[in-house]
């Protein structure tokens, strides 16, 4: 299939899970693994395939859990497709998701796909299965449908399913309804197809603002002549790490509001509330509710602001009696707040992850005492509601990211062998152990909650 999805594994995951009910699903590879993407999303091990050695080392780092005591040379190799290092008949399924464009010649000539669908063919047993998905950037319509009715089955391959999805169509369905959108135009500023329409249809318009996404400055700026706008402003600038990114937004309002304060009035629904309230009817309603946000990203490289599952844990252990708390994540930190939860057997702890959506979440914010949290959604809505906040900071800028209330405490602790904050530098990619993170210990970060409570005459910790 052809996709314009970030979420590609998790679907290839689904997949997968619904094969497995009705087929022995055991043996797994996955083609240009990159950092073991695949593994982390099953959460099983899985024969990892890639040129490049330096991915398949940060995925035997992200993958020590799900490998535990089974060696790693077994499972991540250094190899190409073309010619894999593998005997006859060796999985019941095997995966490419976005590599096969780096075969030397693309996805638009056949000669080495049809070396490496050989290469299936031969390690892939007997009516198992395999998943497949171009890359949306590389790949035309017609290259997709050639590998499909030609190249697939030409090489003994059955397709169960097939589709090609095109990224205007997903996001002129997503947005198809909202009532301030008067209309959606698409341009392909490779084939210039439409490109004369497009101008047309800009100079018989007049608009009071445009909003330019940042990669859009390469590609559109040509068009602008044609405009008729007296103010245009990028949604972001990432060079300049001395303006916050609430300043970017407030750009946009000074163009189209004529007022110097413009008052903005958010209310949660009361269904909503009672909803949180019962849910948190489960603990204590006497002592101090501490809301626990850990806000854990897997994917790309927000990992590493991650202040670390034991630490949270361990930070929960160390308040006294007295207190009762709730972790607030998305789905992606259930299986962090699950452990939170499970090493605290002893507290009251409830555990929502998962279980509300941001009105939900706003609600449950509302109602805590204090938030913990790192640099992520949950600390800025904690600041807009004006809570006592305690917002751990490593690799990402502080004068660029922190919450903007009076009520908001950063907990930062200068400790890196490069340069901080390195996000926009190039340690932050390179960075495999953010130290300006784990040095910060839970025994430091009770020490200032301590004394946050102490000043505000609350004997808790007495």
């Amino acid at each position: 299939m052809r996709v314009a999805s970030a979420d590609t594994n998790r679907a290839i995951k689904e997949m997968i899970d619904t094969v497995s009910e009705s087929s022995n699903v055991s043996d797994i590879l996955d083609i240009g693994s990159g950092s073991a993407c695949l593994a982390r999303i099953l959460k099983r091990p899985v024969v990892n395939l890639d040129r490049i050695p330096e991915m398949l080392k940060e995925g035997m780092i992200k993958t020590q859990e799900i490998y535990n005591k089974l060696n790693p040379l077994d499972f991540f190799i250094v190899g190409n497709a073309r010619a894999m290092p593998f005997a006859n008949n060796s999985f019941d399924w095997i995966n490419a998701s976005y590599s096969l464009q780096y075969n030397a010649q693309g996805v638009k000539y056949q000669r080495h796909l049809e070396e490496i669908l050989l290469e299936w063919n031969r390690t892939l047993r007997q009516g198992k299965f395999g998943s497949i998905v171009l890359p949306h950037g590389v790949t035309q319509q017609e290259d997709f449908e050639t590998f499909r009715d030609v190249l697939l089955p030409k090489y003994g391959f059955d397709i169960l399913f097939a589709g090609f999805c095109k990224g205007f169509s997903e996001t002129k369905e997503l947005l198809d309804g909202w009532r301030c959108l008067k209309e959606i135009k698409e341009f392909d500023r490779r084939t210039n197809k439409d490109g004369n329409d497009l101008i047309k249809w800009l100079g018989d318009e007049k608009f009071n603002l445009i909003i330019q996404s940042f990669p859009a400055d390469d590609y559109f700026n040509w068009l602008f002549p044609y405009i008729d706008c007296p103010f245009r402003r990028p949604l972001s600038v990432d060079s300049n790490w001395d303006k916050h990114e609430v300043e970017y937004n407030l750009d946009l309002v000074k163009d189209i509001v004529n007022e110097e304060t413009v008052s903005v009035n958010y209310e949660i629904p009361g269904r909503v509330c009672s909803w949180i309230s019962d849910l948190l009817a489960n603990i204590s309603s006497t002592k101090p509710l501490i809301g626990i946000c850990p806000s854990y990203k897997k994917e790309g490289l927000w990992w590493k602001k991650h202040w670390g599952t034991e630490n949270y844990a361990k930070l929960i252990s160390l308040f006294p009696e007295g207190f009762r708390f709730v972790l607030l994540e998305g789905p992606g930190g259930i299986d962090t707040c699950n452990t939170i939860q499970f090493l605290n057997k002893s507290k009251e702890v409830i555990n929502l992850a998962g279980a509300t959506n941001i009105q939900e979440t706003v609600a449950a914010i509302d109602m805590c005492d204090l938030i913990i949290a790192n640099d992520s959604g949950p600390a800025h809505i904690a600041a807009a509601l004006k809570k006592p906040l305690f917002v751990i900071f490593g690799p990402t800028s502080v004068t660029k990211n922190q919450p903007l209330s009076r009520n908001t405490v950063v907990l930062k602790i200068e400790k890196c062998p490069w340069v901080m904050p390195c996000q926009g530098t190039e340690y932050f990619k390179k960075c495999r152990n953010p130290v300006c993170m784990t040095a910060l210990t839970p025994e430091v970060i009770m020490q200032v909650v301590q004394k946050h409570f102490i000043e505000n005459k609350k004997e808790v910790f007495v």
